[in-house]
């Protein structure tokens, strides 16, 4: 608590990815710790299953859940995650965000999966890097979302992608085009 605390007062934004592994702790553990640091965080990055493990809250769907964070929490932004998996080697991958009343969705993309493993990471990497550089929320969702269908293209949890790429593939996903690697 006190690293995010600290965090704050020097003016840093604080994001935060839920990412429960029930392995590591407890739910309770889970919650109790969230639930402290959540006072800190700007930034919330989460599904609406762990949203619902960690903090116990749901809702209608995941714009009702993004919601009743922010009013309870004051997060300045709510980043979910969204997968479909029609298959183990076909995903639907896109990302949602709600800020003061506002929603923001990134286009759906259809991967082609490689390795899932380190999808959501690169997707908060994407998505914190168009907040913080191009100060634009429906700019960060794309490039969150784009990012990390990029990772997906790539086996293991470390990929080097460049930001060209990424902003490749957003303008081509904009004119039908597909991922290239």
């Amino acid at each position: 608590e006190e690293v995010l605390k600290t965090a704050k007062e020097q003016g840093c934004k604080v994001s935060y990815d839920v990412n429960y592994r029930g392995k590591l702790w407890t739910t309770a553990e889970a919650r109790k710790f969230t639930e402290l640091a959540s006072k800190y965080i700007d930034i919330l990055i989460t599904t609406e299953e762990d949203t619902k493990v960690v903090y116990g809250i749901e809702g209608k769907d995941y714009e009702e859940v993004a919601q009743k964070l922010t009013d309870k929490f004051g997060f300045e932004a709510v980043v979910i995650t969204l997968r479909e998996t029609p298959s183990v080697w076909h995903n639907k991958w896109s990302v949602f965000a709600y800020s003061d009343g506002k929603v923001y969705k990134s286009p759906t993309y259809d991967v082609e999966v490689v390795d899932r493993l380190g999808g959501g990471d690169s997707c908060s990497a994407g998505f914190i890097y168009g907040y913080l550089k191009l100060k634009d929320l429906q700019k960060a969702v794309e490039f969150g979302s784009a990012f990390s269908a990029l990772k997906h293209s790539v086996p293991g949890d470390l990929a080097f992608i460049y930001r060209e790429e990424v902003e490749k593939l957003i303008k081509g996903r904009k004119r039908g085009l597909r991922i290239e690697r």
